[in-house]
């Protein structure tokens, strides 16, 4: 989004949202005036979506931050095939839809985030409750991931310690990487048996992500399970059986409904970051952590401005 477009958005923002605002008023959504087939041809209209695309549209859902607005999803599939969703604003009336990151100037700005991200029963390490808060979505087979999580264990956790939370959520590439979804349901199972062995298991994965192959990798698994005194008989039936299927099912989901796209994506404290490399990663969690402690913007943007490039 330009500048020009930011501007024409706050423009369009700030009449209704003062009017609603003076009246006292948070209207609900007129559902006669919602024709989904007609919203879901002017998206593929104006987003250039090719005709084979499926395009599913939510219902609206009220936005706590904005009165007066609500947030709509569009699913997108092909050939069975999912995508990441695309996040909307509509008005009450249906008569306007716009596509961008509304932000309060109060409280914290990605609060929208963090309200769709369920961290209970997820794996993690750190110190509960520290003020740094990271959801990272991985792929067992995706080789940036692993770096990633060499930096986290390294870097990070020297220099953070506990003022880190990280969380585990599994968002496999069925699409590009055979093997991570199988990954994902056996670092599911192994979770189920013993919460300490999946930090294991994720390390193994990391490291031996050259010589795992879709055929190879029951009988891998059987031999990790052995060789951390795990039940392999257990857990392979485990993962035989899919048992684990809903859990990574509802990780999956919710990172679409983040907008993740790819792996690693990490939330600090629901701000969403792709793949990033551990200067510009150690400059976001200062920042993040300036923030967090005072409280103060301008504090943490004074903090911000001493940092290294």
């Amino acid at each position: 989004m330009n500048v020009q477009q930011k501007e024409h958005l706050m423009r369009f923002l700030a009449l209704p949202l003062l009017g609603l605002l003076a009246c006292g008023q948070t209207p609900k959504f007129d559902m006669s005036k919602f024709d989904r087939a007609k919203v879901a041809e002017y998206l593929r209209h104006a987003e250039l979506w090719v005709p084979q695309l499926e395009v599913t549209i939510d219902d609206p859902k009220p936005v706590r931050s904005l009165p007066g607005y609500f947030a709509m999803s569009a699913h997108i599939g092909m050939n069975g095939q999912s995508f990441p969703d695309e996040n909307y604003l509509i008005s009450a009336d249906s008569r306007y839809i716009f596509k961008g990151d509304a932000f309060p100037v109060s409280g914290n700005a990605f609060q929208e985030n963090v309200d769709k991200i369920r961290t209970t029963d997820q794996p993690f390490w750190g110190k509960p409750g520290a003020p740094l808060q990271i959801v990272v979505f991985g792929d067992f087979q995706c080789p940036i991931c692993k770096e990633e999580a060499k930096m986290m264990e390294g870097d990070m956790k020297k220099e953070f310690g506990d003022q880190v939370q990280v969380y585990f959520e599994d968002y496999p590439l069925d699409s590009i990487h055979p093997w991570a979804h199988v990954a994902a349901l056996a670092g599911r199972c192994v979770y189920k048996e013993n919460h300490d062995a999946f930090w294991k298991f994720h390390d193994w994965s990391y490291e031996n992500q050259s010589s795992i192959n879709p055929e190879n990798f029951s009988a891998k698994f059987k031999e990790f399970a052995s060789q951390n005194k795990l039940d392999a008989a257990k857990l392979s039936q485990c993962v035989d059986s899919k048992a684990t299927e809903p859990e990574v099912a509802r990780t999956h989901n919710e990172g679409r409904a983040l907008g993740v796209d790819g792996t690693p994506t990490l939330f600090i404290n629901g701000r969403r970051l792709k793949g990033t490399p551990w200067p510009s990663l150690q400059r976001v969690l200062r920042v993040e952590l300036a923030h967090k402690s005072s409280g103060s913007i301008e504090d943490a943007v004074r903090y911000r401005e001493l940092l290294p490039e």
